[in-house]
């Protein structure tokens, strides 16, 4: 059990990688020899007194002894019981001859010692007792917390060492990434991410959602010009907590000796994408904006996913606006419907004009003019998709209004 500490295990990776669940703590080594006997008989003979018979001279096995010239020592009504016996050897040992009645198979069974060989070298593994890495991890890590105690207590007692190597060493994990603080906090902000991004989607049901490789398939698929994606944009960040307890478990510590106080949590002090308040107001207009286009969305409509590629420069989640293949925008929000004017009227269309509401104004994913007929109360509708300068209402009655 000394050996299984943390720094004397062999294959580390099982631990990490899940290739293996136990390992082996023992192995018994032995041989075995099974002698199936059977034995002939007539519809007349009693199968009540032949299984007797059979059990009685199995039984004797042991007790007979080989005389010096290599015959068994039986007595002339045992030969009598055992004549019709036929005798067939399954085992671990490899036999010049198998034996095939009751006499050899006493033969047979007074030398299986000698045939394991001198130092038992034609030995097979029997019984394997194995033991839960998981519980072989913990115990190493206790084994070898209780070695360090055995090494500074005495130290303590002959006064070469002070009682507060002791209390620095009890308070090792305190002082690192894997104090219980910080891990309750991991937790509870993993949560809380998976919470808001799970929320947000039960808006978004019956959108596909695609990995980033699924996204470039359909972007270079040449029968869809306008692909819009929802994409959380914070999902694929690294994550400074795990980071820093990966470097924790690889850096080097003395067994012997407390480890160097660490210096304080600090990778979880900042505010996390879902923590701030702009960075969810964000979203929340996000998700209300998608859902007007999807809702908004004809026959010819452009393709809707759901998608989260990491974009650092907007933090949260944004509207991804690709035509022909290509991003035209990484941040759309739902922009102030444009004011129109008359562009050119005919007998059956109208052709109307978009006016810019300023230098700033954010690239369009859709828009959509609309008129009204006021006899009937009919609405017909144009739509277009990407920026557009002009549109026209077309199929319209003459002289109606």
């Amino acid at each position: 059990m000394s050996q299984l500490g943390p720094h004397h295990i062999t294959y580390p990776s099982v631990f990490k990688q899940g290739s293996a669940t136990h390992v082996v703590t023992g192995v018994l080594y032995g041989a075995q020899a099974f002698f199936v006997f059977d034995q002939d008989h007539s519809s007349t003979d009693n199968m009540r007194d032949i299984q007797g018979n059979l059990e009685v001279m199995i039984r004797k096995i042991p007790t007979f002894k080989i005389k010096g010239n290599g015959s068994v020592d039986m007595s002339e009504e045992d030969k009598k019981r055992v004549k019709k016996f036929c005798c067939t050897f399954q085992g671990d040992f490899f036999l010049d001859k198998n034996p095939v009645n009751y006499k050899e198979a006493i033969e047979v069974y007074s030398k299986l010692p000698k045939l394991l060989g001198n130092h038992r070298e034609n030995a097979v593994p029997l019984t394997v007792w194995l033991h839960p890495l998981k519980m072989l991890d913990s115990k190493a890590a206790q084994l070898a917390h209780e070695k360090r105690l055995a090494q500074i207590l005495p130290s303590i007692r002959a006064g070469s060492k002070g009682e507060s190597s002791l209390e620095e060493m009890l308070e090792q994990r305190e002082r690192s990434p894997f104090k219980y603080s910080s891990l309750d906090t991991w937790l509870k902000k993993r949560e809380k991410e998976v919470n808001t991004v799970g929320v947000n989607l039960s808006r978004l049901e019956g959108v596909e959602v695609v990995t980033q490789s699924q996204l470039d398939t359909i972007l270079v698929d040449p029968m869809i010009k306008f692909v819009i994606c929802f994409n959380f944009n914070s999902l694929g960040e690294k994550d400074v907590y795990l980071q820093e307890l990966s470097e924790y478990l690889k850096a080097p510590r003395n067994e012997t000796e407390p480890s160097v106080a660490m210096r304080d949590d600090t990778s979880q002090a900042s505010e996390d994408w879902f923590d701030v308040v702009s960075v969810l107001k964000r979203l929340r207009d996000a998700v209300h904006s998608y859902l007007v286009l999807l809702r908004s969305k004809g026959s010819q409509g452009p393709k809707f996913v759901i998608s989260s590629l990491v974009e650092k420069s907007v933090p949260g989640a944004s509207i991804f606006e690709y035509e022909n293949g290509i991003v035209k925008t990484r941040d759309s929000s739902q922009p102030q419907p444009q004011s129109t004017e008359g562009a050119g009227v005919a007998s059956s269309s109208v052709i109307l004009s978009n006016k810019a509401s300023g230098e700033d104004t954010e690239p369009v994913l859709m828009s959509r003019m609309e008129n009204i007929i006021i006899e009937d109360q009919s609405w017909l509708w144009e739509e277009n998709y990407g920026n557009v300068e002009s549109g026209m209402l077309s199929s319209l009655s003459p002289h109606s209004e």
